[in-house]
């Protein structure tokens, strides 16, 4: 009886509030004969592998302006992008045909906003450049943060837009969000991107409204100013990607200047020779193999295909690897690099392989394909340093957020405050009771589920993390020790229809 008592309120509830709610309007629908994903071949020129995340707030032009520099360097055939003008105007957004090169996905293009992480690829005069597209909505930051640890360097977008701007640099704004997400995810290298200057008539006071803002924030997360390479934009025009603003009206920009932490200067006046003045990174050919899971694909006639970026190691065809937590020892037929053929990849490269025997319910996002003499094991309590940048009410024993480590997502408990120290690493006070914002502790944590960790010192990009609550990033950390569940690889359950264990 309470039982339907209650529903009974919750329907005369629910009538009562859609009566002041006004309508949702429905979306257009894009029709599936209009749905072109057109496939990129592609094969690596020989220059340093590079991956560069674009990333920013929502609505602030990103996927537009990745579209519109991939359409200028000459890397998707301009009949492709006619046909998505075709179809986009056919759902009356003939203003994505530039963004629908990175859109990929139906309900992305009918909503006009990214929602996974996608990429493409082309060649800069020093670079084989892997573009990676972010997501700036809030529901999707999961996505960003998977990208950020797949990147080297970040283009972060910033709207020009009378109130775009505003938004994404407020207290909680996505701007700000990514910005530091993708610093704590590793990424030291940063270029700036003022986007829709054509819509504030390409005011010189707006510009250095924006970067009077944007600058000192970097700055304060760590990032080197003097290294940002600062460019004001047209994404959906063009002004500034590859070729120089002709308009009169930004005659008051007179190019970028930067010099890089190892002394050398660069100067230029467009995006493409901002990132062809990147610094390549020392990649970690010699320690083990591993590989974090991004995606995982079953695909007819070929079998079971995961994707994800060479962190650290080599990989050649017919090499056993192990994928870690389930213990599962497969075997790797082919390798792919953008649909090319490869025997051998290193460090640095996104890469599509194929793993015989095993089905694509037996892989996910955050597992790690690993060598199978060096594997790396599954891990439930470890040790790290914790910076806490943000929390209402300080951080305490028991406290239980979500972390984001290379590709995986998982819960993780504080289970003990060992110490708090500062900066360097000197103690301050033994055991403390609560950790508020600013204050840096040695805690030891719990993972509510095995996950693939390794110290910071040994290979970097496994050791790294995002902590983040409260619809925010609460904490950034490092992995100082581990504690591995067994000494032995987990054998695997041979059933397929069964749970495992992992």
């Amino acid at each position: 009886l309470q039982l339907s008592e209650y529903k009974s309120a919750k329907e005369w509830r629910n009538a009562a509030y859609m009566a002041f709610v006004p309508p949702k309007p429905e979306l257009p629908k894009l029709k599936s004969e209009n749905h072109f994903i057109p496939k990129q071949v592609w094969a690596r020129s020989g220059r340093s592998c590079l991956s560069v995340i674009v990333i920013g707030s929502s609505d602030c032009g990103k996927s537009t302006t990745a579209g519109r520099l991939i359409s200028e360097c000459g890397f998707i055939d301009p009949e492709i992008i006619k046909r998505f003008e075709t179809e986009a105007r056919s759902i009356g957004k003939s203003s994505s045909k530039f963004a629908w090169v990175m859109d990929k996905l139906k309900h992305e293009r009918e909503i006009g906003s990214s929602i996974e992480l996608s990429t493409w690829h082309f060649t800069t005069k020093n670079f084989d450049i892997d573009l990676l597209d972010a997501p700036g909505n809030r529901t999707f930051v999961k996505n960003m943060a998977v990208g950020a640890s797949l990147a080297d360097a970040a283009i972060l977008v910033v709207s020009a837009a009378n109130g775009e701007f505003e938004a994404g640099m407020a207290l909680k704004g996505m701007t700000r969000q990514e910005a530091l997400l993708a610093y704590a995810m590793g990424v030291k290298q940063f270029i700036l991107v003022i986007n829709k200057m054509d819509l504030v008539d390409w005011s010189m006071s707006r510009f250095n409204e924006i970067v009077d803002n944007v600058l000192p924030y970097l700055r304060k997360i760590g990032v080197d100013d003097k290294s940002v390479p600062i460019i004001p934009i047209s994404g959906w025009l063009g002004d500034n990607l590859s070729l120089p603003c002709k308009s009169e009206k930004a005659n008051w920009y007179h190019g970028w200047n930067v010099e890089q932490r190892d002394g050398t200067k660069y100067t230029g006046y467009t995006l493409l020779e901002a990132i062809d003045s990147l610094s390549p990174l020392n990649r970690h050919a010699d320690k083990p193999l591993r590989i974090p899971i991004l995606k995982v694909h079953k695909i007819t006639g070929i079998g079971t295909v995961a994707i994800g970026r060479v962190v650290s190691g080599t990989m050649s065809t017919n090499q056993k690897v192990l994928l870690s937590p389930s213990g599962i020892v497969a075997t790797v037929p082919s390798m792919e690099i953008c649909h090319t053929g490869k025997k051998e990849v290193g460090p640095g490269d996104l890469i599509g392989f194929r793993v015989k025997d095993v089905t694509a319910k037996d892989i996910h996002r955050g597992m790690v394909a690993c060598s199978n003499e060096k594997p790396i094991l599954p891990v439930e309590y470890f040790t790290a340093q914790v910076i806490v940048l943000y929390h209402p009410n300080g951080i305490k024993v028991g406290y239980t957020p979500f972390f984001h480590c290379h590709t995986s997502t998982f819960s993780c408990r504080f289970v003990e405050l060992l110490k708090k120290t500062d900066r360097k690493g000197n103690v301050l006070e033994d055991n403390p009771t609560v950790i508020k914002t600013g204050e840096v502790v040695l805690a030891k944590l719990m993972a509510l589920k095995p996950v693939c960790l390794e110290p910071f010192i040994e290979i970097p990009p496994m050791g790294r993390f995002v902590i983040r609550d409260l619809d925010t990033t609460v904490a950034v950390g490092v992995v100082k020790t581990v504690e591995k569940l067994n000494s032995k690889v987990p054998k695997p359950n041979v059933k397929r229809g069964k749970n495992r264990k992992w």
